[in-house]
């Protein structure tokens, strides 16, 4: 088969909760065009994008949605539907979005039986488990439904592959930044990524890591800079993306780095490798 009707080999996914921020869902369409086929939002914003001609209101209708690019196609439901397909060639993705009551999760065991086998389901679950999340204490019981709605679609699960986190001791906030984008390069590498997306919520460290003209945290910005020197030179396919993403937005994400950061404890021995005693 050629043209349209060639075979899909493989279907590359982004999926991401966008906690209703349009800059955010803006940045996603417009970076990763080129590096997945499909991105999966959960809680897309869904403000005014523009003003359409009307023939009853001289200003223009107000067009109400969430954010669009030329190229991509958008799709997306307002409520709980289902689908099925008995002719065709069909593949079929779910991506969910289960608020702290579980509502997905419940109507998703309600309504299996309905729903046609799929090949993928991902989103966000709002669901704690030891399974996925190292930090998690307990089972709740919306997690052992998911999994076992997971083993009734057979499919396998996904979870964490790594974690980084080493102490920083005594260390001025700039020099903590920069340790902490440098052991997350250096890890992120050490798992032989084709592509790294660096979330920060401090542009100006991120910028400065990259810089290896003097400065008083040069030591690591030289090592961020070898680091990335080294790995993108090796493969064309290897890139690196920094997203700013401000504190203030609460995205879940870096609000759980920053519960797991601040909650853990340690004696910082006189001289640690990123200590101003140690610089």
């Amino acid at each position: 088969m050629s043209g349209k009707n060639k075979p899909i080999s493989s279907v590359r996914i982004y999926s991401q909760n966008v906690g209703r921020s349009y800059a955010l869902v803006d940045t996603i369409l417009k970076s990763k065009k080129l590096d997945f086929d499909i991105i999966f939002l959960q809680e897309p914003p869904w403000n005014h994008i523009r003003k359409a001609p009307s023939t009853t209101n001289p200003e223009g209708d107000d067009v109400i949605g969430a954010p669009i690019h030329p190229e991509w196609l958008c799709m997306m439901t307002t409520s709980h539907e289902t689908h099925s397909s008995t002719r065709g060639n069909y593949i079929h993705l779910l991506n969910i979005y289960s608020d702290s009551s579980s509502s997905a999760i419940n109507f998703l065991s309600m309504n299996f039986i309905d729903i046609p086998n799929i090949i993928y389901m991902g989103g966000d679950f709002n669901c704690q488990s030891p399974e996925w999340d190292p930090s998690a204490t307990y089972i709740p019981m919306s997690a052992i439904t998911l999994m076992e709605l997971a083993d009734g679609f057979n499919l396998t699960s996904g979870r964490q592959v790594s974690h980084a986190k080493q102490a920083s001791g005594r260390a001025s906030s700039t020099d903590a930044k920069l340790y902490s984008i440098r052991i997350g390069i250096a890890k992120a590498i050490s798992l032989h990524c084709d592509h790294i997306i660096l979330i920060t919520d401090c542009l100006p460290a991120a910028k400065l890591a990259v810089d290896p003209s003097i400065h008083l945290s040069q030591t690591h910005s030289i090592q961020v800079c070898r680091l990335l020197s080294d790995w993108l030179t090796a493969k064309p396919s290897h890139s690196i993306d920094f997203w700013d993403v401000p504190s203030k937005w609460r995205w879940k994400p870096h609000l759980k780095v920053h519960k797991d950061v601040t909650s853990t404890c340690i004696h910082a021995p006189p001289r640690l490798g990123a200590t101003l005693d140690f610089l």
